[in-house]
């Protein structure tokens, strides 16, 4: 899956029907999230990473982590708001 799965444990929390999009912050995911380029991994997410994510779930985890997508931005189709 992209970039999104730089180890894999920030998918637990944008999976659909499972997972809550808000980490702990102090959470290995969170710490992924704060190293990644966000708006980067958007653009890596494939057809079939959409169909099993939630993408306004990967939208809070962002906010959440502290390194939050900007607001209008469009995220594999998801306008961030």
């Amino acid at each position: 899956m992209g970039s999104a799965r730089a180890t894999g444990v920030s998918m637990f929390y944008i999976f659909k029907n499972i997972g809550s999009p808000f980490p702990p912050s102090s959470s290995a995911c969170c710490q992924d999230v704060r190293g990644a380029n966000v708006v980067n991994v958007c653009h890596d997410f494939t057809d079939q990473d959409k169909a099993k994510i939630d993408l306004w779930k990967w939208a809070a985890v962002t906010r959440v982590c502290g390194n939050a997508l900007p607001v209008g931005t469009n995220c594999a189709g998801y306008i961030v708001h």
